[in-house]
């Protein structure tokens, strides 16, 4: 199988699905991925890396902030500040 798929965070309409996975195309040890629909009746979209949050090393369990844009998760790579730190980014509308 692809996985593992896990630490899925959906956000407030619905219609986005962050998740950790070990799987195929990743850009490190575990990287955040995402699949999207129009509206929630709708299937889910194929799988799409994030590539701008990712690095080459490891970075797992998003969760949606309240403001419905910001994605933390978190991550072991250089630049933080101790072994495992919260990275957060803002989502472009």
């Amino acid at each position: 199988g692809p996985g593992p798929d896990f630490g899925a965070a959906l956000s407030q309409n619905e219609n986005l699905l962050f998740f950790s996975s070990g799987r195929p195309g990743n850009i490190g040890q575990l990287d955040i991925w995402v699949v999207e629909r129009e509206k929630r009746s709708d299937p889910w979209g194929n799988p799409v890396n994030i590539e701008s949050l990712n690095s080459p090393f490891f970075q797992a369990a998003p969760t949606f902030g309240r403001n419905g844009r910001d994605v933390c998760f978190m991550s072991i790579r250089p630049g933080g500040f101790g072994v495992l730190d919260v990275w957060c980014a803002t989502r472009l509308e």
